[in-house]
């Protein structure tokens, strides 16, 4: 007699193949990878337990999850205004090249989370261009450019900082100003 074909055995074998596909499923869930240029933020039960750095990583099925975040460089473009010394509004539109600190990749999905472009860098490039303009007046925009955007790149530098986020580089484009 088969043992294949016996009628006995058929739902042995669909319980072990079940018990096989459903090992797979467990051990395929516990692998994980995180590519170059970016860091895995290892969350157990929701909180971040530890960061990984790029290739193949292990976890807990059901108990860990992974939230890749980029730690290569990224553009941030914001149109802003302000008003200068002698109360002229000036508009442009900033560009800002950053990049995450990867040892504070953790912190910064804690605290601030996958949003932090909007939530941090935006605020921070419009406030360090009113900032920096308000002490030119239209005229010296345009004559000390070059001291404006070193003043907006020391205050960026030093506001971002402190979210782990490193200022690469940063660029003003077109000046327009009011009719006034």
């Amino acid at each position: 007699m088969d043992i294949q074909n016996d009628p006995k055995n058929v739902p042995k074998m669909a319980a072990a193949a079940l018990a096989v596909f459903i090992g797979l499923l467990l051990v395929m869930s516990t692998y994980f990878g995180v590519a170059a240029g970016d860091r895995g933020v290892v969350l157990r039960f929701g909180e971040v337990n530890r960061i990984v750095d790029p290739g193949p990583h292990f976890k807990i099925p059901g108990a860990e999850d992974v939230v890749h975040m980029s730690v290569q460089v990224q553009k941030s473009t914001t149109k802003t205004e302000a008003a200068s010394k002698d109360l002229q509004v000036v508009q442009t539109t900033m560009v800002l090249n950053y990049n995450m600190d990867p040892f504070k990749a953790g912190e910064i999905y804690s605290n601030i989370g996958l949003n932090y472009s909007e939530r941090v860098i935006e605020p921070a490039v419009k406030e360090s261009f009113k900032a920096a303009a308000a002490r030119y007046t239209a005229e010296e925009l345009i004559s000390k450019r070059d001291a404006l955007k070193t003043e907006v790149r020391d205050y960026l530098r030093d506001r971002l900082v402190v979210y782990g986020i490193t200022v690469v580089a940063r660029s003003l484009t077109g000046f327009e100003f009011s009719a006034e």
